[in-house]
């Protein structure tokens, strides 16, 4: 779990352009931030990718926002894609937003404008996890988030190792815990749905096996801010973008003009 083998994502072509900023992680070393500069930036969006996945998962999505009029930030957590490290779940992942809000605060161009957060899969319950403790984000798109992250790893142990859940599933739990020295159950999206107020878009597949789609219907039910859904029929885990890249593009700048708009008044 703490150090995930790989997906290839294909680059597309042409590959979108982008100028490379090092940022200092909370391990105090640098890591590189793929920044997508639209012309006249109506917000910044922080994206974050999900686990086994990296940068180049979200390319696609923050080319079509850069193309709608924000700036997005993409990069890889630890333990992903060039950067060394376990991965945490959000522990030390969430802290890079951080990083990320003030190095926006540093750009003349960019200061004054509302930040975004964008998440796939385990990159959204990193997203709620920096909302919780950074007011400056002003609104969240969750696409296939988990609301809780244990009966995940039970159905992927089950599924990938033909292993009983009990009590391998548990065993493996609480080894991980231990070994980051938290409770991972404490930093769940349903946990931290009741002290988040920014706005959300949630979207998730119906055809989704890897987090099904009560995990959605928990988060929703439990935000404490204005919510709003997209249940796609036949998407599965993350693959709503793929059915649809110009309606995705179109619905996620759609909402980021409306919440990130009013943050400003």
């Amino acid at each position: 779990m703490l150090h995930p083998d790989p997906r290839t994502f294909p680059a597309p072509t042409p590959f979108p352009a982008y100028k490379t900023v090092s940022l200092l992680g909370h391990d105090r070393l640098p890591f590189e931030v793929w920044v997508l500069d639209a012309p006249h930036p109506r917000g910044v969006i922080a994206a974050c990718h999900g686990y086994r996945g990296g940068r180049l998962q979200l390319i696609g999505i923050a080319e079509a926002l850069r193309q709608r009029g924000y700036t997005v930030m993409v990069w890889d957590f630890p333990g992903h894609g060039t950067r060394r490290g376990p991965c945490t779940f959000g522990i030390h992942e969430s802290r890079d937003l951080d990083a990320i809000v003030r190095w926006r605060d540093q750009q003349p161009e960019l200061a004054s404008l509302p930040l975004g957060a964008f998440g796939l899969s385990m990159g959204g319950a990193i997203a709620c996890q920096a909302a919780a403790r950074t007011p400056a984000l002003c609104a969240l798109v969750l696409d296939s988030s988990y609301a809780h992250l244990y009966p995940i790893l039970a159905r992927a142990i089950n599924a990938h190792y033909r292993l009983p859940r009990i009590p391998w599933a548990w065993i493996t739990w609480a080894s991980v815990q231990l070994a980051l020295g938290r409770r991972l159950s404490k930093l769940d999206p349903a946990v931290l749905a009741r002290q988040l107020t920014q706005p959300l878009l949630l979207i998730h597949g119906r055809q989704d096996s890897t987090v099904p789609l009560d995990h959605a219907r928990v988060i929703l039910a439990g935000w404490r801010g204005p919510t709003e859904s997209w249940i796609e029929p036949g998407a599965a885990h993350v693959g709503t973008y793929a059915l649809d890249p110009r309606g995705y593009g179109d619905r996620l700048a759609a909402f980021f003009d409306r919440w990130l708009a009013a943050s400003r008044r």
